[in-house]
């Protein structure tokens, strides 16, 4: 007996729940104009993501292209030309970045003299090279 008052009175609050003022007037247009309006601002957030990392990726590759022509020019045996590059990103931050090239020491002339053979040492010249560590 005490279940189906537990149960009467359950239904009966939700029958009165259910009963309530429906406050809600909202309209199809106020909906769509909200969710239009939440849409555009999700939008804008995209394309600003998406454009900040198009502007950091084309000043990744340009940054390569530049090491990669001063690499040349050192392999090529001329010196890298010394310059100052600034660029400005979107999100006003400013780089700047200077490249520069130090004379070449009398062991890198030397180096570059023999040129890279790839020549086998020789074993008098293995053995005579093991003698001087040997002796130190």
């Amino acid at each position: 007996m005490k279940k189906y008052a537990i149960l009467l009175l359950a239904g009966a609050i939700i029958g009165f729940a259910s009963c309530g003022d429906d406050s809600n007037n909202t309209t199809q247009e106020q909906i769509d104009s909200a969710a239009n309006a939440q849409a555009a601002a999700i939008e804008a957030e995209l394309r600003a993501k998406n454009d900040s990392l198009i502007n950091a990726m084309a000043m990744m590759r340009a940054d390569s292209a530049a090491r990669a022509d001063s690499m040349a020019q050192v392999l090529a045996g001329r010196p890298a030309n010394t310059r100052t590059t600034t660029r400005t990103a979107p999100t006003t931050r400013t780089t700047t970045k200077t490249t520069t090239t130090t004379p070449k020491s009398k062991q890198e002339d030397k180096f570059d003299s023999r040129g890279n053979t790839n020549t086998p040492v020789s074993d008098a010249k293995k053995e005579e090279q093991e003698d001087k560590f040997n002796r130190r």
